[in-house]
């Protein structure tokens, strides 16, 4: 008779792209990087110093001629109660750093006016002019955030949330996300896979998009079944008498 067919195995899903991944080199610093925007991206580099510090800086991902004017960072910390404790570096108009907020979810502006219409727990302001975005264009630009309660590690900041406002003092004011990073990646193939997304761009949007889900959108692939055993072959029938 035929075998038993075997069950379905479940499949296992994609992994997480790393957009510049993490690094620990010989000095213990341990740096993570990542893309924010769909166009004009900038790559935010966050280091975990040593010394207990968070250092980030703020660069074109591409060189152009069209790199975004950085105008704010914006970001929110993994437990609102650390808000309190924390310092910004440099000094406001010390730099390319023209003012600081930090509020637990009370940050949504620059004070040029330009609103991100969500609320963040700090922000950094950048320009050349004194208290405001104004004044020149920063395409590059480095800062630190230290904390009166102990050593800040990568893991203190909500990384997910960071955001970077661009252009604000134009005609195209962005916020610049890590979600449009993401989608900007799953769309950048001309396969039609996956409805246009294949490979390392599928695992970071079935990552950001799907993998909450409780369903795998995949399916389940079925194992071997069990091959069936032979019938018994039938013995000779008795031959009539003459």
């Amino acid at each position: 008779s035929g075998g038993t067919k075997g069950s379905g195995g479940t499949k296992g899903s994609g992994g997480t792209k790393g957009s510049g991944g993490t690094e620990t080199p010989s000095d213990g610093k341990i740096t993570t990087s990542f893309q924010v925007g769909e166009d004009g991206q900038v790559t935010v580099e966050v280091s975990q110093l040593t010394s207990g510090e968070l250092f980030f800086r703020l660069s074109p991902t591409t060189f152009d001629g069209t790199e975004p004017d950085l105008d704010g960072f914006f970001f929110n910390m993994a437990d609102d109660a650390a808000v309190s404790g924390l310092n910004f570096h440099p000094s406001d108009n010390q730099g390319q750093v023209t003012g600081h907020q930090g509020l637990a979810n009370g940050v949504n502006g620059l004070a040029n006016g330009f609103q991100t219409g969500i609320n963040f727990d700090g922000a950094f302001q950048f320009g050349s002019g004194a208290d405001s975005s104004t004044g020149g264009t920063v395409h590059d630009v480095n800062f630190t955030l230290w904390s009166n309660n102990g050593p800040l590690t990568l893991q203190d900041i909500d990384l997910n949330s960071i955001s970077v406002a661009v252009n604000t003092d134009g005609a195209n004011p962005e916020l610049l996300t890590r979600a449009d990073a993401v989608n900007a990646a799953a769309s950048g193939t001309d396969s039609y896979h996956n409805g246009g997304v294949e490979g390392d761009s599928f695992d970071a949007w079935y990552q950001h998009t799907l993998a909450s889900e409780e369903t795998d959108p995949n399916g389940s692939r079925g194992s071997g079944g069990t091959k069936g055993s032979g019938g018994t072959k039938g013995s000779g029938g008795t031959k009539g008498s003459g």
